[in-house]
């Protein structure tokens, strides 16, 4: 399972019909899915969670990916 199919599956499983608001943003914003940004561009994920959270976003992106879905990313950024 790719990297961005396991954040879909984490959004789906902690906040389900989240995924598809963020989504929607990221798409606005970026062109592209909210999971894509996560993997590949963490600062342009933080800013559309700053859109909905503000001031939040870095907490409640760490409360949607988990701790070990977390260190997952920091593992394969520092590949």
């Amino acid at each position: 399972m790719s990297m961005v199919e396991r954040v879909k599956s984490r959004l789906d499983r902690v906040t389900p019909g989240l995924r598809f608001i963020l989504d929607l943003f990221s798409k606005r914003r970026f062109n592209v899915e909210f999971s894509v940004l996560v993997v590949e561009d963490r600062s342009k994920a933080l800013e559309v969670l700053r859109e909905l959270y503000g001031d939040y976003a870095e907490s409640v992106l760490r409360m949607l990916l988990g701790e070990e879905l977390e260190k997952g990313l920091q593992d394969s950024n520092s590949l």
